[in-house]
């Protein structure tokens, strides 16, 4: 089931660890896990940062 969509990440837990990496809750009753288990992709994440933050990266700042 591919997810593309936008997403907001709202939690900065400590269980995904590692660069490019992302867990989308469904929820906790048992059609969540089913649809859950079933979701299994690369995926794509695009980062939106501030413009100073884009600019100090690309000059070294």
């Amino acid at each position: 089931m591919p997810l593309k969509r936008l997403m907001i990440a709202k939690d900065t837990g400590t269980a995904i660890t590692g660069a490019q990496r992302a867990d989308v809750f469904f929820g906790t009753s048992s059609e969540a896990g089913i649809a859950a288990g079933f979701t299994i992709d690369r995926g794509r994440i695009v980062v939106f940062i501030p413009i100073q933050g884009a600019r100090a990266k690309v000059l070294g700042q």
